[in-house]
């Protein structure tokens, strides 16, 4: 196998200075295994199956830190599903390492753990060939004029139907009040909040490592509690 658990070190590659990680992306795909390296990051397919011709996984794949243009980290939580995705953009076009799992914080959620695991080892290796380059913590802009456009819609539309319903239906305009001011104040929350012109969050590649450790640290190892038991003290 190429790895022996998912997220640890390898033996085999740990006096290489590589360490390879297995990245579950979603329930029902198969892991993916990653290599880091000092000089790039590797991605391995999975292996064939069993009286199969067609591989697993997509095809490997380097990814020579040098060589990164863009790093992109985003997050999104729905209905108790995370999602974080990890966009690496380079010459090979734009490379995304993801994760959809349940909203369990890691260790707890190993398929996480795992994901930040590889972050961890990763980001400082980019930041010291890429000094210069910055991980940015937001969605494309693509997206959030999407959704601000959507906003806009809905704020015309809810104006426009309340004015219909007052000049020809007075007599219902007060059942078509609720669902349009609904629909006016989604539209007003989406358009306020999104703002796709705005310059979106950065950070240095180290710093986020360092933030992904000490959280995955400190949920690992919790201070201990030092508080004698209730009804009882310290001293006689």
């Amino acid at each position: 196998p190429l790895c022996p658990a998912p997220g640890t070190d390898h033996p085999r590659y740990r006096d290489m200075g590589m360490s390879e990680h297995q990245i579950k992306p979603a329930l029902l795909r198969r892991p993916v295994t990653w290599q880091v390296g000092d000089d790039a990051l590797r991605r391995h397919p999975a292996a064939l199956k069993a009286g199969s011709r067609h591989r697993t996984a997509r095809d490997p794949a380097t990814l020579a830190y040098g060589e990164i243009t863009g790093l992109r980290m985003t997050r999104t939580v729905f209905r108790g599903q995370r999602l974080e995705r990890f966009e690496l953009t380079g010459p090979w076009g734009r490379e995304i390492i993801s994760v959809n799992t349940g909203d369990v914080a890691p260790p707890a959620n190993e398929q996480l753990a795992a994901f930040h695991r590889l972050l961890i080892d990763v980001l400082p290796k980019i930041a010291a060939a890429r000094p210069d380059l910055e991980i940015v913590l937001a969605e494309r802009k693509g997206p959030k004029w999407a959704l601000f456009a959507i906003g806009i819609i809905a704020l015309i539309a809810a104006g426009t139907l309340f004015a219909l319903a007052a000049l020809t239906a007075q007599d219902r305009l007060w059942a078509a009040a609720i669902p349009l001011a609904t629909m006016f104040l989604l539209g007003l929350v989406i358009s306020l909040n999104v703002r796709p012109w705005q310059a979106p969050a950065s950070a240095p590649p180290a710093r986020l490592a360092a933030e992904l450790k000490q959280g995955l640290t400190a949920r690992t190892h919790p201070p201990k509690d030092n508080r004698p038991p209730a009804g009882k003290s310290r001293h006689r």
